[in-house]
């Protein structure tokens, strides 16, 4: 497997993402990872970087910052990380590209570059996102492809989705709900009632959902625009911020309040058992409940290729994760497959 990632983009410093490489070739031994930035800057900062076997430079002295025009920055900056990466994958030297940049940048390169499958209109990211019961994960799409969406858009992204979600898991008879402000029919805006009524043909779609259905594994995917969809997954994002930091310092207050000493200290109490409350290591346990499977970026379906598209503020461990969920895509073949029978599904 060739995997294509870009070190120059995004707003961490580039040798985080590097570090997060560099640990994930050493996991995918049999793997080639195409590290796609300014090469004099990764040889300073990496001496011994070209002592690693699986692991190929290529030279990209251009960047598409977080503020520039996508369509624009696409067209002038030819030699942007972005654009190698696309080319790299459009001429098969890579089987798969990721990218924690601007994210319309990135949709903008795939497309002009790529294309789009044939008869479809848009492209759509999609993410998953945890259950309460563990039992599977909920794909929601689109996540920040079109913020604007036509109704044609969401019913082909609910056949992407299906066909995704049955290629990935192998469930055979994969739920699709509507996100809205209600699960009753009728429910949502005028425009809104029009997708329902164009989603009612397609295969599993079980009507409207609403935002705690994401959780509770009512339905597998879960469709709205991408301004929704990114909306609802950074409100998740800063909940689970949220929720960590109210339990450390409640748990900071258990430990360090004398009557709770004095109940819990006990010799029948292992005081590990709770431990610092805001080491590191304990905050990342914590966090890993919150996670899916796979995170650390969304799938962009449609393009004819495998993009990964990363959070502007991508770490270390959410590359690491990427790359987990980029050998995972690359061993279900699920480009393949998609392209084969996202048409079917209606």
């Amino acid at each position: 497997m060739k995997l294509g990632i870009d070190i120059n983009s995004g707003e961490r410093p580039f040798h985080e993402l590097l570090e997060g490489v560099l640990f994930s070739s050493k996991k995918y031994k049999d793997s080639l990872f195409y590290v796609i930035g300014n090469i004099d800057k990764v040889k300073e900062a990496f001496p011994k970087i070209e002592s690693f076997t699986n692991i190929r430079l290529v030279n990209a002295v251009e960047v598409i910052g977080m503020e520039e025009s996508p369509l624009l920055a696409v067209r002038r900056k030819k030699n942007a990380s972005v654009c190698v990466g696309m080319k790299l994958l459009k001429e098969k030297e890579i089987d798969l590209f990721f990218s924690p940049g601007n994210t319309g940048a990135t949709v903008v390169a795939s497309v002009l570059e790529l294309g789009l499958f044939p008869g479809l209109k848009k492209p759509a990211m999609a993410t998953f996102l945890p259950r309460l019961d563990d039992d599977g994960e909920t794909l929601i799409l689109d996540v920040g492809a079109n913020p604007e969406a036509k109704e044609e858009y969401f019913f082909q992204n609910a056949q992407l989705g299906s066909v995704f979600y049955h290629g990935l898991f192998e469930k055979n008879e994969v739920s699709v709900g509507l996100l809205n402000m209600g699960t009753e029919y009728g429910k949502g805006s005028s425009f809104i009632k029009k997708v329902h009524q164009l989603l009612s043909n397609v295969d599993g779609f079980q009507g409207n959902v609403e935002p705690y259905n994401i959780i509770d594994g009512s339905v597998d995917v879960i469709i709205c625009d991408g301004f929704t969809g990114n909306t609802v997954i950074k409100v998740c994002e800063t909940f689970q911020k949220l929720f960590l930091t109210k339990m450390g310092s409640y748990f900071s207050r258990l430990l360090n309040a004398s009557r709770w000493r004095r109940l819990f200290l006990g010799k029948a109490f292992n005081s590990s058992f709770l431990g610092n409350s805001t080491s590191l290591k304990r905050k990342k346990r914590l966090k890993r409940l919150f996670l899916p499977r796979f995170y650390g970026a969304a799938v962009l379906l449609g393009v004819n290729g495998l993009v990964l598209v990363g959070h502007g503020k991508c770490s270390k461990s959410d590359i690491m994760n990427a790359i987990d969920f980029a050998n995972f895509l690359i061993d279900k073949d699920i480009y393949f497959y998609l392209l084969k029978n996202w048409k079917k599904n209606k």
